[in-house]
């Protein structure tokens, strides 16, 4: 039970209520699990398998494993606000009635549903929108504060202005950014709930997060221990692995924490996914910041999810070496991607993990055959250390 994110802080009380009122469902492709309309009576966890969320026949997100819906309708006694539909060819669910439901939602956990559910209410307008203060300054534009008047949820703003970006592929990297976003609903991604566009700018309004940067946390942390960089490494790896995106600009700058440490990886304007049936083998143009493109992505070749898993072994060694792996004392462009494609990996005489350096050997080779997958990664991570709690619930 604790494995859903939902109920990773639940008692063993309530862990033990819950065991003895589930069951589990499973449906084939194209059969629906609940319908918009109906009347609510049970709740649901994803065990396996992909779900689509569509509203009036449009298709609004997509879910996979342990995310779970139906609070709504059991939270506020209204029929079902969306259709769910089976996406793969079968998904098994734990489904839980509305008494064992309501049995355990409580404090900290009706908040975190309270929350979800207002950043779900797609119908707030511009208009509805008070303007508190800049809280971060972009490329393209500002990420303002914003507060609604009538109900008091905050929101972040990102307000772009088209004729900042108005390069071709800067223009489509913003639509499928959008397109991303608002497909996506997992606890370690930025919630968008929905865009505007006005004569001067286009807007993503995004949930509010108050936690800073990950970068920022890093270098007040200073270098991190195994269970730390555990803790990080194992976040990003479920909001990547999850859903096959492939982000192409993996970097401390790109993850917020929120107020409980969690990461919220951000910005997916050079991301591609294969939500849409898109090719796991990209080529075009570099996209990602220097220090942390992978070989392939600087030369232009064919690259899809192993980009990603180079980046993340950078940030892997900038956790817990401190230095960048590649390129530390460059800011030219041309000399990081030499370094990148040509130097030797080498490690600072304060790590002296030999596990630790076999895994980051594995994650930032050059032959895209030989270097390490992110799910092979993901159970080999599991099985290196006693885990710390937390990491033990999400996996």
């Amino acid at each position: 039970i604790r494995k859903a994110y939902i109920f990773r802080h639940l008692s063993k009380h309530h862990c033990h209520l819950l065991s003895h009122s589930l069951r589990v469902l499973t449906r084939k492709q194209g059969e629906k699990i609940i319908e918009e309309g109906e009347l609510s009576s049970q709740f649901f966890v994803i065990l396996a398998g992909e779900l689509e969320v569509s509203q009036q026949g449009r298709t609004i997100r997509t879910l996979g494993k342990f995310d779970y819906f139906g609070e709504r309708g059991l939270l506020y006694r209204q029929p079902r606000s969306a259709t769910v539909t089976c996406l793969s060819a079968e998904t098994e669910l734990l489904v839980i009635s509305r008494t064992a439901f309501l049995q355990v939602v409580k404090n900290t956990l009706l908040q975190h549903l309270e929350s979800r559910i207002e950043l779900q209410q797609t119908d707030v307008q511009l208009a509805d929108l008070q303007r508190l203060c800049i809280i971060g300054r972009g490329t393209f534009g500002v990420v303002q504060l914003v507060e609604h008047r009538s109900k008091g949820t905050r929101y972040a703003l990102k307000c772009i202005r088209p004729s900042m970006a108005c390069p071709k592929h800067m223009i489509e990297n913003l639509r499928l950014e959008r397109e991303i976003l608002l497909e996506l609903d997992h606890p370690f991604i930025l919630k968008m709930v929905r865009s505007f566009k006005d004569q001067q700018c286009l807007y993503f309004l995004t949930e509010f997060v108050t936690g800073g940067e990950l970068f920022g946390a890093i270098r007040s942390l200073g270098l991190l221990v195994r269970e730390q960089a555990q803790f990080y490494a194992g976040s990003l790896i479920l909001a990547l692995e999850d859903r096959s995106i492939v982000y192409r600009d993996l970097k401390p700058e790109n993850v917020l924490l929120d107020s409980q440490g969690f990461v919220k990886l951000i910005d997916f304007g050079c991301a591609a996914a294969k939500l849409k049936g898109l090719k796991s083998s990209l080529v075009g143009t570099p996209l990602s910041t220097p220090h942390y493109m992978a070989p392939e992505v600087i030369l232009s070749t064919g690259y899809g999810l192993a980009c990603d898993v180079w980046s993340f072994g950078v940030c892997l060694f900038e956790f817990v070496c401190g230095p960048l792996p590649f390129g530390n004392d460059a800011d030219n462009p041309k000399h990081i991607f030499r370094e990148i494609l040509s130097s030797r990996l080498c490690f600072p005489p304060q790590f002296a993990d030999e596990a630790g350096r076999h895994l980051l050997r594995s994650l930032l080779r050059r032959p895209l055959e030989s270097r390490l997958s992110l799910l092979i990664f993901f159970v080999f991570f599991k099985k290196t250390a006693n885990l710390i709690r937390i990491f033990a619930i999400f996996l």
